[in-house]
């Protein structure tokens, strides 16, 4: 199975506030992130982070290392130019199987991207998957009828949307 997610903003405290997320402190979040993360992926899962992973730069490679490592399932990330500061290599260090910038397209035509912006470039009647709007929109249809899915944290109670939920939430607009 493959599961999508953006936003979640690692170590990120003004975050907390900037998108009123139920949390006391980041550690929260994170153990939040964590437990809902690996109660839904199995180990043989794929998982695509949809960019703003954390703002930290070098100084955490260790820690994102250590957070990773703990995650379920073959990681993925399209990297956000607003707050992926670390190298790609750097992010295939810490766990992460694929790096991916600016657009990925899947086997099944989907794209991702962090910012729907791009969904202006793409083929009309396209499949978007993107973070970046936080709670700006869960679904829209652009005007070139490209579907574009916002599967950010902060729409998602903090879970990850699996594709079959994407495919759903598609086939329901």
């Amino acid at each position: 199975m493959k599961y999508f997610s953006a936003d979640l903003h690692l170590f990120h405290d003004a975050i907390l506030q900037y998108c009123d997320r139920p949390f006391v402190n980041v550690e929260q979040m994170w153990r939040a992130i964590k437990r809902n993360w690996n109660n839904t992926v199995q180990q043989n899962d794929e998982v695509y982070i949809i960019g703003d992973l954390t703002l930290k730069g070098i100084n955490f490679k260790h820690v994102l290392t250590e957070m990773i490592g703990q995650l379920a399932g073959t990681k993925h990330l399209i990297i956000a130019p607003t707050h992926d500061l670390l190298r790609p290599r750097d992010y295939e260090e810490i766990g992460f199987q694929t790096i991916h910038y600016p657009v990925l397209q899947l086997p099944n035509g989907w794209y991702l991207a962090h910012d729907p912006a791009v969904a202006t470039a793409l083929p009309d009647n396209s499949i978007l998957v993107c973070g970046h709007v936080h709670q700006l929109f869960s679904f829209i249809t652009n005007p070139k009828g490209v579907k574009i899915i916002n599967v950010g944290v902060d729409v998602r109670s903090f879970t990850l949307v699996s594709e079959y939920n994407i495919e759903t939430i598609i086939n329901e607009n």
